[in-house]
């Protein structure tokens, strides 16, 4: 199942069908029920919205790699760093 989740289009499927059924249940309530064309718009453009976010969220994600933190080195020995008074 967790395999499935790591697809983009279908994470976005999953989440604008539950939006959509949210916005069903919310206005299930009312006097004037909403057209099934209203509910297609709703679909699309959360989907649209939820896979354009997981492509630049994907997008940016690059493995991250640390830098720093050594000494400089020359040929595999430490070089001597003179720290005390500068020499102009």
């Amino acid at each position: 199942m967790m395999a499935y989740l790591n697809n983009n289009f279908i994470m976005a499927g999953c989440v604008s069908t539950v939006a959509t059924i949210g916005l069903a249940v919310i206005n299930r309530k009312n006097e004037e029920p909403i057209q099934y064309k209203t509910y297609l718009k709703h679909l699309v453009l959360i989907y649209v919205l939820v896979l354009a976010l997981l492509y630049f969220k994907t997008l940016n994600s690059s493995p991250l790699t640390q830098k720093g933190g050594g000494s400089p080195t020359i040929n595999g020995y430490q070089q001597e760093i003179n720290i005390g008074e500068p020499n102009f």
